[in-house]
């Protein structure tokens, strides 16, 4: 019970760290000493440091996963995810992904559907929503919380380029130990 209670906590400092809508430029707490090598994506027009914690799934393991969620978000008729790049943790089971959203037109109801989707396919659990402005990218936040797991889906919307999204997910009772990791991991994405 206690440890549900730092959860929460926490989980609300973060939230309101980043639902500071009026400011013009998000700021986060960046520990590079939790992060990994910068990966760059040239194709999406962007770079990040992954946490520490993961490490990159080789191509031959990351491919067939990625074509199984692929397959997967595209059955459902929606925007196609296409999983780029994967950084795992198999002890504690936290994944960071990189994806490219297929096709996507940077529009305000394009948005909304997007989000809606991600909300239908969140089953159950507690979802906060927060937008905000990061190193020149318009940023999309969907915390999604249920009874197992927390996962943070970070959307960028790139006009005339390609749109991408970053997902860190982590179960609930290692959430604690990897926070301030993923704060620092997306205080670290650059255009």
């Amino acid at each position: 019970m206690k440890n549900n209670k730092w959860l929460y906590l926490l989980m609300l400092i973060f939230l309101m760290l980043g639902c500071a809508k009026d400011r013009d430029e998000m700021e986060f707490r960046v520990n590079s000493e939790l992060l990994g090598n910068r990966f760059q994506s040239e194709l999406l027009g962007f770079s990040f440091l992954p946490p520490k914690a993961c490490t990159e799934l080789p191509d031959s393991l990351a491919a067939p996963l990625a074509e199984q969620l692929k397959s997967q978000i595209d059955a459902a008729g929606n925007v196609l995810v296409v999983p780029v790049k994967f950084f795992v943790n198999e002890e504690d089971m936290f994944i960071c992904i990189v994806s490219e959203l297929m096709n996507f037109q940077v529009t305000k109801s394009a948005i909304e559907g997007y989000e809606q989707m991600v909300r239908r396919t969140a089953k159950g659990g507690e979802i906060k929503q927060t937008k905000y402005h990061y190193h020149k990218f318009d940023v999309h936040q969907l915390l999604v919380i249920n009874d197992d797991m927390v996962q943070f889906k970070l959307f960028f919307p790139v006009e005339n380029g390609r749109s991408f999204q970053l997902d860190y997910v982590v179960p609930k009772s290692h959430y604690v130990k990897y926070m301030e990791a993923i704060e620092s991991s997306i205080g670290s994405i650059q255009k």
